[in-house]
């Protein structure tokens, strides 16, 4: 295995990075290549007196992420595995033998990453308070407990030497890294292969908060015109998720509609092995994606055909039904599809958040790239036509769980002042930034 350690940060926490290799790569034939794109003096120093690294400084400016990863791995023509790791994370015991089992566990295995205290959710883990405290957690781990996910976040991902000859990592025209991993992890699951975390592998991320690494703007229009898509999400959505009542070995079927690329329907699978996942999508790159991990077909749920016989217990709409022209229809249509106890989840942003109202007052109401005021939304609701709604199409609300963004003083007090007027508006109407409805199927 080769680790390819990314000289993205400051220097006394690259030694840190570079010291947890040492102590704890529990892996024969391991070599280490330090990339240093910004050639911080002290850090070049140090590095060049290193006998059990390889330092590699690009002196070129403005080389891309791409180009950068992509001209070490031709130049130094690595023969093996490569564990692409940024220099802001540090290994625990056992982290990467356990790794390097979880990516060789079968042949459909193409890339795994760890948990992390530095990763979002679907690769998070609680990590101790500091390194010491993460290090012993990492003893404590056993086994090689895996899930399959859509990508993985950028940080630490292991890849096979297959799957980067024949996938092509690196994209040289994009800049940003995350933009480059998530466009390695599009190709690697267009080409079939899987990508898992290893929930036993443990890596702690040594700077105080996650790096809130946003694509560029170039990188997105490169990426939109390669996939035909425009979020490209990797994150399972966990609030429509704790929604399903089932047990874990319970056999039922969930469709998705508006699916994207499937990554809600395989933390489905993760959660419920036994499960039936279904999806509806109309974007047909994205779709074919989903494929790998769910029946998916290319479909505008308004047209009400389906082409799907089994009957559901659950449809979920993410953050979908504001996207129809007509999303009264489209639930009453769904009363053909459930089974006779069937119920639809859904996530729906509320217009009436505080922040929306604040801009309102003072004249605003601009659309955005993504969300309360998508430039897609074609409804807008509040809580009262959300349940008005339901009511309409012949459900019984049976569960309303909120997201609750923190705010701020201004927002507090604005919701206070507003609350003193007539009117029957309550303070979780405007506290409320999304709302997840459980709606059941009424007897006819």
């Amino acid at each position: 295995m080769t680790i390819f350690l990314m000289a993205d940060t400051n220097t006394e926490i690259i030694k840190g990075a570079t010291e947890s290799i040492r102590m704890f790569a529990d892996i024969d034939n391991l070599a280490v290549v330090l990339i240093d794109a910004d050639a911080a003096p002290d850090l070049q120093e140090w590095a060049m007196k290193q006998d059990d690294i390889t330092y590699v400084y690009m002196d070129e400016d403005d080389l891309t992420y791409g180009q950068i990863i992509k001209r070490i791995w031709e130049e130094l023509k690595i023969e093996d595995d490569v564990l692409l790791m940024s220099g802001n994370f540090f290994l625990t015991p056992m982290c990467l033998s356990r790794l390097n089992k979880a990516l060789h566990m079968n042949k459909q295995i193409g890339v795994v990453g760890p948990v992390s205290n530095g990763l979002p959710s679907y690769q998070g883990a609680s990590a101790g308070s500091n390194y010491e405290e993460a290090i012993a957690m990492g003893q404590e781990k056993e086994g090689i407990n895996c899930r399959e996910v859509m990508g993985l976040f950028y940080g630490v991902m292991l890849m096979k030497k297959d799957v980067i000859e024949q996938v092509d990592f690196c994209d040289e025209a994009l800049y940003n890294k995350q933009a480059v991993w998530r466009n390695f992890c599009l190709k690697v699951r267009k080409k079939g292969w899987q990508i898992k975390v290893c929930d036993d592998s443990l890596f702690w991320y040594g700077k105080k908060e996650l790096e809130d690494v946003q694509m560029e703007e170039k990188d997105q229009k490169i990426l939109e015109c390669k996939w035909g898509m425009h979020y490209f999400n990797f994150d399972p959505n966990y609030y429509l998720i704790e929604m399903l009542e089932n047990k874990e070995y319970d056999e039922f079927n969930v469709l998705e509609v508006g699916c994207d690329c499937g990554a809600t329907l395989l933390e489905i699978k993760n959660f419920f092995p036994n499960v039936h996942v279904f999806g509806s999508e109309l974007n047909d790159s994205a779709a074919s994606i989903a494929s790998c991990a769910a029946t998916v077909c290319v479909n505008n749920i308004e047209e009400q055909n389906l082409p799907f016989k089994e009957k559901m217990d659950y449809i979920i709409f993410g953050d979908v039904l504001e996207h129809l022209r007509n999303p009264l229809a489209t639930i009453q249509y769904c009363q053909t599809i459930l089974k006779e106890n069937g119920c639809i989840i859904a996530s729906i942003p509320n217009v009436m958040h505080i922040s929306v109202i604040k801009d309102l007052l003072n004249g605003n109401f601009t659309y955005t790239e993504t969300g309360l005021l998508d430039k897609t939304h074609i409804h807008l609701f509040t809580f009262n036509e959300i349940i008005r709604m339901f009511r309409q199409g012949n459900y019984e609300v049976e569960k309303v769980n909120r997201v609750v963004p923190s705010m701020t003083e201004e927002e507090e007090k604005l919701i206070d002042e507003l609350l003193a007027l007539k009117g029957d508006a309550k303070r979780f109407m405007y506290e409320t930034f999304q709302y997840v409805i459980k709606a059941r199927k009424k007897k006819i």
